[in-house]
């Protein structure tokens, strides 16, 4: 068999192996326990959060051998056709490319036959919204009455596209988006069987970029693998996806806790790419210091370019007629910018041979 990416690989099979959507998966069980199945069930969230995964092993339990039932054998032949996309009483349309009157005519007409080895005849249609508002229509009154061998379960990133006609013919559940620990833990998993030594720092970063998403998060992990091999650190995700630092954010985050203002804003300069400028207000040796922070634009990180891009985040009043641009705030110990090394270093800007080409030494862009 050839290469799988990961996102198939370790697709979940079962409800158990379902990760953060314990309220969908719960509720589906106990319902086949009950043996309260309903017609039609449209499955709604976020990419990548398990709708079409939990609408084929809700499937696999209904037409499974001696059906429905939760705990199906994996090696149930009609578990692995459905699983494989080769079971003729489990049917994936993408109404993406199936949008229109005349398929959903077609579909209305297959319905009425009984299914050819399975217990029901069940349609997936992914994507549901991308229906026109005629193929809607038109499945409205097979959607209401539908005979008892068929099922249908719609999947969709936007369900308030739908009309509201088919959503009350449906059981709606709401797939939330997963959070990051339980992210971080499955691709500990996943890693672990690839055989694969994931920094934790990196796998948070991976849960972070992902939004919610398992399948983008399985994604990246499997594109880290092919540029970094079997060792993965977090500086090779934040390379890669122009992520932010965990340690960035914690370092903002306390900052801003512990009220030190000066600290905060550098640390907003550093996450954002901008370009950090102390000015002096009123005379050097006055001291009164204004820190503003001013949008990288270009390749330009010459003084003077600072200088005028200054002019737009400072109001006049405030625009001195001897200024510096720094590339690192000298701090002390309190987190509060060290006045007396400020001036030193602006002493000998200003007393330098080529005043021009001091300036331009530390008016810099960090990145």
């Amino acid at each position: 068999m050839g290469y799988q990416v990961i996102a198939r690989k370790y697709r979940p099979q079962r409800f158990s192996d379902v990760v953060g959507q314990e309220h969908v998966t719960h509720t589906l069980s106990r319902a086949i326990e009950q043996k309260r199945i309903a017609h039609a069930y449209l499955f709604c969230g976020p990419r990548g959060t398990g709708k079409t995964t939990i609408a084929r092993i809700f499937a696999k339990c209904l037409n499974c051998t001696g059906g429905p039932k939760v705990d199906f054998d994996d090696n149930d032949f009609r578990c692995q056709e459905i699983a494989d996309g080769r079971s003729l009483d489990v049917q994936e349309i993408d109404a993406a490319s199936n949008r229109g009157i005349d398929e959903i005519r077609g579909l209305r007409e297959t319905v009425k036959y009984a299914p050819a080895s399975s217990k029901f005849k069940i349609y997936i249609i992914d994507e549901v919204h991308m229906l026109t508002k005629e193929a809607f229509n038109a499945l409205l009154k097979t959607l209401e009455e539908p005979p008892e061998h068929v099922k249908f379960m719609f999947a969709t990133t936007e369900p308030e596209k739908i009309l509201l006609t088919i959503l009350s013919r449906c059981q709606r559940f709401d797939l939330r988006r997963i959070p990051a620990a339980l992210i971080v833990k499955h691709l500990a998993h996943i890693a672990n069987l690839e055989k694969v030594k994931v920094d934790p720092a990196a796998l948070y970063a991976i849960a972070r970029g992902a939004e919610g998403a398992m399948r983008d998060a399985e994604s990246t992990l499997d594109q880290l693998i092919s540029f970094c091999g079997e060792t993965i650190e977090e500086p090779d995700v934040l390379s890669m996806f122009g992520l932010t630092a965990q340690s960035q954010l914690l370092e903002l985050s306390r900052a801003v806790l512990a009220g030190e203002i000066e600290t905060a804003l550098y640390a907003l300069g550093l996450l954002r790419e901008c370009a950090v400028v102390a000015v002096p207000t009123d005379g050097f040796e006055g001291m009164t210091i204004c820190t503003a922070y001013v949008p990288a634009i270009g390749a330009d990180t010459s003084a003077w370019n600072l200088r005028e891009r200054l002019t737009e985040v400072l109001p006049p009043y405030m625009m001195p007629s001897r200024w510096m641009a720094f590339d690192a705030l000298p701090l002390n110990t309190n987190g509060k910018i060290d006045r007396p090394r400020l001036r030193e270093q602006f002493s000998a800007a200003m007393a330098a041979p080529d005043r021009t080409e001091a300036l331009r030494e530390h008016a810099v862009i960090l990145t």
